[in-house]
């Protein structure tokens, strides 16, 4: 145990796989009088493992091709694998059919896709709807629990409200600049791993 530490501590050890996938941390406990625990310890009292999904997809949704082109491009360039879609029902098809088809990561809580963005004023049915019925999906278990910016050129107060309340976890204003959409997509992997 290193010196001048209070008994009882979680001493917390990030093992960075190589996977883009996901993240393990591993958690050594220290019991002061026994010492560090080795693997002959029974398990509830040794290494745990807990990992955090780490899949890089996105879905974006907007009604205009270069909007769809911009912010893909710029996803891409982050590593993310981005997959798109012309309207909210497209969207909502989409979500489903991918929630069922992709492939799980190793993470126990592995939710397939990092998040949505989505556009505001589509045809067919517009993105404030289409949150909404995400929103549902996510309460009725039908799919995990996958965020979604809004990413719309309208910009007063009373549109990011709108937004807001449909479900939509953040709010951000095209044309998207690389900052504001670095911000976004921090705070909602931050999110996710709390």
């Amino acid at each position: 145990i290193p010196e001048n530490q209070p008994p009882n501590y979680l001493e917390r050890q990030r093992e960075k796989e190589k996977s883009s996938k996901h993240q393990s941390i591993q958690i050594n406990i220290y019991d002061p009088a026994e010492g560090p625990l080795d693997s002959n310890t029974p398990l509830d009292r040794s290494v745990m493992e807990v990992e955090k999904c780490l899949c890089r997809r996105v879905l974006v949704v907007d009604d205009n091709d270069y909007n769809l082109f911009t912010l893909k491009k710029k996803l891409e360039k982050r590593g993310y694998e981005v997959f798109t879609a012309s309207n909210g029902q497209i969207a909502l098809d989409l979500l489903t059919t991918l929630v069922s088809k992709l492939e799980n990561c190793e993470a126990n809580d592995c939710k397939k896709l990092t998040c949505v963005f989505m556009d505001v004023e589509m045809p067919v049915m517009n993105g404030l709807e289409c949150t909404s019925n995400i929103k549902s999906l996510i309460e009725t278990g039908k799919i995990p629990s996958i965020p979604v910016i809004g990413c719309s050129a309208f910009s007063s107060e009373t549109d990011i409200k709108d937004g807001l309340d449909s479900g939509m976890l953040e709010y951000i204003t095209k044309p998207v600049q690389d900052k504001i959409l670095d911000e976004a997509l921090t705070h909602i992997l931050k999110k996710q791993n709390n």
